[in-house]
């Protein structure tokens, strides 16, 4: 029996969950959260609209089928959110995306969002729990895990689009997305047929699931690792410049290189009440941390073009830091909120 009204309650909770999640993974630079809640809306719009579109013998019965499906749909939900995100950026002088570790973060939006929107789309539609046996409990576990997997095959999409903003040449600036989208079908497909290979009800079926997520799983906390260490290295190479036009001081650049002094900050403002002070904080942060990650993307560009471009934006970043500093040295605190200058 179809539940709507269960269908969106469930679809709200688990996107919410999924922003916060996503909001967290990236601990030097943290997205926005509208630009998260974009692409995690775009990637259920996608969800939901492969459900009722796509037919369901292609969609769930077969196993090249359900991986085309998805990955297509994710990739063409991910494609037009970083246009939505460039345009934004264009529109105030610098752009979100600033690279690798941005890519895996948006990618594994757009697959968490697929998920809530299909989830919806079959609650809304027949009720997801006559569709999976071993009764709540078993519902329940496997749409965590299918929000999972479709959260881990998108930052494989992801990875692909994030490298691609960060490439020199012409021709991996084309072909990385497109070798994303391949090694997401690949993936994919081989988390379903090595899943589907034994029974899928009962414990046997969880674990085969699991075990077929593992691999790619850890492949992407390896490429989240790697970048993000190489985000650590942007902000003491880039910023230590920073300090005599004031945009970085030498006590925030020791705060910059440091997550656990930075979390000391955070705590010492929450425990103190001061909740703006905490989010001014933050958000400041943040910026400088971008500022450092468009400073490298301009020292290792070489078309004359794109760097003048890059350029534009590092002094964009610059003035939008300055702007808060001096407002915060006014009485006021730093006008760096999600929606400007994070």
């Amino acid at each position: 029996m179809s539940d709507p009204a269960f269908a969106l309650s469930l679809a709200i909770v688990v996107a919410l969950i999924y922003l916060v999640v996503l909001r967290l993974i990236d601990v030097n630079e943290k997205e926005p959260f509208w630009a998260l809640g974009l692409v995690l809306f775009a990637g259920a719009f996608a969800g939901g609209l492969a459900f009722l579109l796509v037919p369901s013998t292609f969609r769930t019965l077969n196993v090249l089928g359900i991986a085309v499906t998805a990955e297509v749909a994710k990739f063409l939900a991910l494609g037009v959110s970083v246009a939505a995100l460039e345009g934004v950026g264009r529109a105030r002088g610098f752009s979100e995306l600033n690279g690798l570790v941005d890519g895996v973060v948006y990618g594994a939006a757009v697959g968490l969002g697929f998920a809530v929107g299909e989830t919806f789309a079959r609650e809304a539609a027949v009720g997801g729990a006559t569709l999976v046996g071993g009764g709540a409990l078993t519902a329940v576990w496997t749409t965590a895990l299918s929000g999972l997997s479709e959260g881990v095959f998108g930052a494989i999409l992801g990875a692909g689009i994030g490298g691609a903003l960060a490439a020199r040449s012409a021709a991996q600036r084309a072909l990385l997305p497109v070798a994303g989208l391949i090694a997401a079908l690949i993936v994919h497909y081989g988390y379903v047929a090595f899943a589907q290979g034994g029974s899928l009800a009962g414990d046997q079926g969880f674990v085969r699931a699991w075990v077929a997520l593992l691999l790619p799983l850890l492949l992407i906390v390896v490429v989240m690792v790697q970048g993000l260490v190489q985000e650590r290295g942007a902000i003491a190479d880039e910023l230590a410049d920073e300090a005599a036009g004031g945009a970085v001081t030498e006590a925030e650049l020791a705060r910059l290189r440091s997550p656990g002094a930075r979390r000391g900050a955070y705590a010492r403002a929450l425990a103190k009440g001061d909740l703006t002070g905490f989010m001014a904080q933050r958000s400041l942060q943040n910026r400088q941390v971008q500022l450092a990650l468009t400073e490298r993307r301009s020292r290792r560009e070489t078309d004359p073009t794109r760097k003048a471009a890059i350029d534009d934006e590092v002094h964009a970043i610059r003035a939008a830091i300055l702007a808060a500093k001096q407002e915060a040295g006014t009485g006021g605190r730093a006008p760096v909120g999600e929606g400007g200058a994070r």
